[in-house]
């Protein structure tokens, strides 16, 4: 059922669903299969902001476009094109964090890195970070986090667990169930021995 969904879809990736701190983001999406070309469309609720073609899954934010606006929330979507057929996204929400709440951020960010200066490659420097971003809506960054997490702790079931919920959250299932399923596979092989 989910692979023949794909095929008609391109799924996206990033930002999605989630909290951005940057004016300028970079924009992934995962296709069925490559086309010769996509258009990315940007809106807010206004209505389009811009619109790029590139021959990539990816778009660096345009050099052209002016930024973001710190607190408002926008709507993107991706259309792969070949020389007959079009297939289109869905359009997925983020928001850019507040300015006021940048600040916080960052500040927050600083104290919880100097608490671990002495190791900076802590799994727990990461785990707090991960665990304040959930908090601040920052959930790609958390992802980022619990990434590194199961990169230093290849055992563990958790960091798979928590990134299985964070896909989930931001509307990437087919990566929420491939980490539970890591999770549930690292949890049956420690319990084992």
């Amino acid at each position: 059922l989910r692979a023949a969904e794909n095929e008609q879809f391109i799924e996206l990736d990033s930002p999605f669903n989630t909290l951005i701190r940057t004016d300028r983001p970079s924009f992934s999406w995962i296709p069925a299969k490559q086309y010769e070309s996509y258009v990315v469309s940007l809106f807010n609720n206004k209505g389009l902001v811009w619109s790029k073609r590139v021959n990539a899954p990816f778009l660096t934010y345009p050099e052209d476009e002016n930024g973001l606006v710190y607190g408002e929330s926008y709507f993107w979507n991706v259309e792969g094109e070949e020389l007959i057929e079009t297939k289109k996204s869905a359009n997925r929400r983020f928001s850019v964090l507040p300015a006021d709440k940048f600040k916080k951020v960052q500040d927050q960010e600083l104290i919880i890195i100097d608490s671990f200066r002495d190791d900076p490659g802590n799994c727990s420097l990461h785990s707090v970070l991960g665990a304040y971003y959930i908090d601040q809506g920052l959930l790609q960054d958390a992802i980022n986090e619990f990434i590194i997490i199961s990169g230093l702790n290849t055992d563990a079931p958790l960091p798979h667990e928590i990134l299985g919920s964070l896909y989930f959250e931001v509307g990437n299932k087919d990566k929420a169930i491939e980490e539970l399923k890591l999770a549930l596979a690292l949890a049956k092989s420690s319990s084992e021995k």
